[in-house]
């Protein structure tokens, strides 16, 4: 998966998430950022990468979201957009939930916006 692709993908998933927002907070999910980043998924990566972030490292920081979203998908083997964007909504088996097919389209929506808007 090339870098432009996954830069696309996460722009479509922070539109999704915060309409591009990186100081978004959702104090009842307790998701902080662009992507709205998630505890469960912020230990996943820390105990991965051998790092200490917390929540609040991501308010502001999209280089830092985009990081943390392509270990996160990375870490369980998403291969294609929609399983980046769907694990990135539903946690490692968010994949194969069926609750996350909605998210997904919506994603879907908003990367083919973009690439349509960059040919």
């Amino acid at each position: 998966m090339n870098i432009k692709f996954l830069i696309i993908l996460f722009q479509a998933i922070m539109i999704v998430e915060t309409s591009e927002n990186p100081y978004a907070i959702n104090q009842k999910e307790q998701a902080y950022g662009p992507a709205q980043i998630r505890q469960a998924a912020l230990i996943d990566i820390n105990e991965a990468e051998n790092t200490q972030y917390v929540l609040r490292d991501f308010l502001g920081n999209i280089p830092l979201s985009f990081w943390a979203f392509c270990t996160y998908g990375k870490l369980y083997h998403a291969k294609t957009a929609e399983e980046f964007a769907r694990i990135w909504n539903g946690g490692p088996v968010g994949h194969r939930k069926h609750s996350t097919l909605k998210y997904w389209k919506k994603v879907k929506t908003e990367k083919e916006k973009l690439c349509a808007e960059s040919d």
